[in-house]
């Protein structure tokens, strides 16, 4: 299985008639796009001599100047035993370089905003791909007026970044011949993170080790998928609100390893518990029921303002399985417990900065004593 897999379905009748097409945002989505656009307007077997690709790295004045003319070059020379051209462009990060109104890069800037204005040679096609661009400078506004500008980045809000992480990962498990279990999904996003890449090696993974069935659970991908350093923060935060003290103590001894900020775990424990006391608090006013499975609100008109007004985090845009799994963590605690929890973190954040104990040592500490503390209740 590969999950570079061209779908010329997903093509737009306008993208078969533009010459230009900029795509911009996660680096693993924008290559893939490219490459199907790519095959759309140079078939496999005509790419040996037909796809010229040019990478650039740096963003001085002399690295854009020459990028620009190998740009130019590559555009208005013929692919040997002529047909189609395609110049794929690796622009990186130059596009949201500063030096692009520099005297020394003015005159090729105008020489490739003039070509695409006029027209490439016919039969001849331009792909760039970067990761950060500038809306402001005038090959973008060039572009988006004749061709076609395709932003891939990954929304800023978490809410809005989630779900449009979870609606690529069906997708493209879809286009694999893979189901998954919604839980599944969530897991996988949760432990891998808004990383194009890693996330389709990790269902490349889960591909091999699905079977026949070809269906991905929970457990596959808690089997397979290692959490890793930027979000295994939430798995120690998992481990600790289920009162798993091994597992805590485990997965904290493996992030001090990878030499992560002792400061910054606390951060993440105490958000953690932040978004528990919430819940739980919502659980004992009724506002918020679980019912077999499924989270069910129950929030009073007059009231959801409240919600609202919470800082950056309303457990209402919340995904149902994210949802189910913080509110049954939060019945393990009673919302004296969780109060405990917040002053114990606050007090070792203090001892911390101040030098008194090592603080990976503190750490430790914390993370027995958080894991310790919650009694089941009902």
């Amino acid at each position: 299985m590969r999950f570079m897999k061209q779908d010329r379905s997903s093509m737009s009748e306008r993208s078969r008639d533009v010459a230009v097409v900029l795509l911009c945002g996660d680096e693993y989505r924008t290559e893939s796009t490219a490459r199907r656009w790519a095959e759309l307007w140079c078939p496999a077997d005509r790419q040996v001599f037909g796809l010229e690709k040019i990478l650039s790295e740096g963003d001085s004045e002399e690295q854009l100047v020459h990028a620009l003319r190998r740009v130019l070059l590559g555009i208005e020379t013929a692919p040997m035993f002529g047909g189609p051209k395609v110049v794929w462009w690796k622009a990186g990060s130059l596009l949201a370089s500063p030096r692009w109104n520099r005297p020394q890069v003015e005159w090729w800037r105008d020489r490739l905003l003039n070509r695409i204005r006029h027209g490439l040679p016919p039969g001849h096609r331009l792909i760039i791909t970067c990761t950060a661009m500038d809306r402001r400078i005038s090959l973008i506004r060039v572009i988006q007026e004749y061709g076609e500008v395709v932003d891939l980045t990954w929304p800023e809000k978490t809410h809005d970044r989630q779900r449009a992480l979870r609606e690529w990962v069906e997708k493209e498990l879809t286009r694999a011949g893979l189901r998954a279990e919604p839980e599944a999904i969530e897991v996988l996003i949760d432990r891998v993170s808004a990383d194009g890449h890693a996330l389709a090696m990790e269902m490349e993974k889960l591909s091999l080790y699905a079977g026949a069935e070809r269906l991905i659970t929970v457990e596959d991908v808690r089997d397979m998928v290692a959490p890793t350093r930027e979000t295994e923060g939430w798995d120690l935060a998992d481990r600790v609100a289920l009162r798993d003290v091994a597992g805590a103590w485990t997965t904290c001894r493996r992030l001090l390893e990878q030499r992560a900020e002792a400061l910054a775990l606390i951060g993440g424990l105490e958000s953690r518990f932040r978004e528990l006391s919430i819940l739980r608090d919502l659980l004992d006013r009724g506002w918020l029921r679980l019912d077999g499975r499924e989270p069910r609100w129950n929030v009073p008109a007059d009231q959801r303002s409240l919600l609202e007004n919470l800082e950056g985090w309303n457990p209402i845009n919340l995904h149902p399985y994210r949802l189910l799994r913080l509110a049954e963590q939060s019945q393990r605690f009673t919302l004296p417990e969780i109060s405990e929890a917040l002053q114990i973190i606050a007090e070792t954040r203090e001892r911390m900065v101040s030098g008194v104990s090592a603080p990976e040592l503190l750490l430790e500490v914390l993370v027995i004593q958080l894991a310790r503390l919650g009694k089941r209740s009902s």
